[in-house]
């Protein structure tokens, strides 16, 4: 038996993921991470919410987003993860996905109906990381689906007006 299944097992067995793993991070966030989706469906069969907080109020949701994993994102999602929730810094799973530039991982969230227009701690939204990494596909996917790009950021900026400023067109 791999080292996986053997957290798996510990901790549907009620035992800590620690003592599985010298890290702080729960087998489900890991699982997340590395986009094992039949671990993402047995954790949660065992008990384990979908929007569990990690360090930084971080879910495994944003583990998914932040590496691109569709599968284990759509596994959370599947079982209610937020796609909305908020870390420390205010970023949300579509913030991440959106600013990596990953289509499938925003479709799939977007499925869900989460607010669009949601600004983190420096007034940013999904749309906005999305224009200032160059992502244009999840630009227009993100105002396709309703985000405002006039919304204003800590620094007086718009979607609208970096679009612009980097020749990025926000029409669908």
């Amino acid at each position: 038996m791999n080292s996986k299944w053997i957290r798996i097992a510990l901790v549907s067995a009620g035992l800590g993921f620690m003592a599985a793993c010298k890290t702080s991070y729960s087998a489900l966030y890991r699982a997340a991470d590395t986009n094992d989706a039949a671990a993402v469906q047995q954790l949660i069969s065992a008990g384990n919410s979908p929007n569990t907080k990690e360090q930084n109020n971080r879910t495994p949701l944003h583990a998914a987003a932040a590496k691109g994993n569709l599968a284990a994102a759509q596994a959370l999602l599947n079982a209610g993860a937020d796609p909305n929730a908020q870390d420390d810094r205010g970023d949300t799973p579509l913030m991440t996905a959106a600013s990596h530039g990953y289509a499938g991982l925003v479709t799939a969230m977007l499925e869900k109906h989460p607010p669009l227009d949601t600004q983190n701690h420096r007034g940013a939204t999904a749309l906005q990381f999305a224009v200032e990494t160059e992502h244009g596909e999840v630009a227009r996917q993100l105002v396709k689906a309703g985000a405002k790009p006039e919304i204003v950021d800590n620094q007086g900026r718009t979607a609208s007006s970096l679009a612009a400023a980097k020749g990025m067109s926000l029409t669908p």
